[in-house]
């Protein structure tokens, strides 16, 4: 959050999928792949003003997700109500990056301006993945949290002052459900958010 408020628009364009990802898959336990294919026009309001979010569920369920598989296919529209503020960053950021947009599928990020301003060379991939958002959260790490802010990410689990650990895309779907769980929310809503087959699997 304080890297935000004083984060460039350069820097919005390129960060903006660790912003997202953080923002809304801390909240909704949403998989690594199904925060990378949200579709590019996501948000809207709603016949009383609220904002809403489209997101693309998977229906394989506990199997190995990939992007080459068919979206319509493989993957379901879900609508959820979010804060203004964030329903404004997402249309800010595609407002940012559409004349550089380019994507053989319908998916919010924009790869272009990750890489260039990362300096990292263009992979292969016509759309935005699920690789390019690991490789935007290492890079936050070492440009923004170590060199921007002076933490620095320890070999042992133990955190002194400015250290911090390293967490990986799957982590924050666990804090989601964790977080819902100690707040009283009930398995079977654990569940059906988490899109698992199992109400055990949540639990656990």
């Amino acid at each position: 959050d304080c890297f935000w408020k004083e984060a460039s628009r350069e820097e919005k364009s390129t960060f903006f999928p660790i912003y997202f990802w953080w923002k809304v898959t801390s909240i909704l336990p949403l998989r690594p792949n199904e925060c990378v294919l949200t579709p590019r026009h996501c948000v809207r309001k709603d016949h009383i003003g609220n904002w809403l979010l489209t997101i693309r569920r998977t229906k394989r369920k506990g199997t190995i997700q990939a992007t080459e598989y068919s979206i319509e296919k493989d993957y379901e529209k879900h609508e959820y109500r979010i804060p203004k503020e964030l329903a404004q960053e997402i249309v800010e950021y595609v407002d940012l990056t559409n004349s550089v947009y380019e994507s053989d599928i319908d998916v919010l990020f924009c790869k272009s301006t990750q890489f260039s301003s990362l300096g990292v060379l263009q992979t292969s991939d016509k759309h935005y993945t699920r690789q390019n958002l690991g490789q935007c959260l290492w890079h936050f790490y070492e440009k923004i949290l170590q060199k921007r802010y002076g933490y620095t990410i320890p070999e042992d689990n133990i955190l002194l002052n400015k250290e911090i650990t390293r967490i990986s895309l799957g982590d924050t779907r666990h804090i989601a459900m964790i977080s819902l769980m100690i707040s009283g929310g009930s398995p079977s809503i654990c569940r059906e958010l988490a899109g698992h087959n199992d109400i055990e699997i949540g639990a656990n």
